[in-house]
């Protein structure tokens, strides 16, 4: 999953070395619709970058339904980088995760799980 997030910043380099794909989607929110922009051959950096951002959350609440995924670009141009967190949760888990306490707003609830990536496309 998280490559497949890597290579979609990666095809839209403009949109990801611009900060438009600062996102966060919470274990409560649904995903999000896609946007107006149907064809991503004709999509505005930041119109493909919501259009990415929606088919790549439905993905993850197929898999993990339960889930919380955040992702932070900073940076810019050349420099920038993606800090990609995805939180899910372990019913048996007894300690709260150091790593979700991280994740903007933090996880507090103690049966979740998180890592996080840092990537550069």
């Amino acid at each position: 999953m998280i490559e497949q997030l890597s290579e979609r910043l990666r095809a839209n380099f403009d949109g990801f070395s611009t900060n438009q794909y600062n996102f966060t989607m919470l274990a409560a929110d649904a995903p999000p619709a896609l946007g107006a922009c149907g064809d991503p051959l004709n999509c505005q950096p930041d119109e493909l970058a919501d259009r990415d951002w929606a088919m790549w959350t439905a993905d993850v609440r197929r898999y993990l339904p339960v889930s919380a995924a955040f992702l932070d670009t900073t940076g810019g141009g050349q420099q920038v980088l993606a800090t990609i967190t995805m939180a899910w949760q372990e019913g048996q888990a007894a300690t709260a995760d150091p790593t979700c306490a991280l994740a903007v707003p933090p996880i507090t609830d103690p049966t979740y799980r998180c890592f996080s990536w840092t990537v550069r496309p």
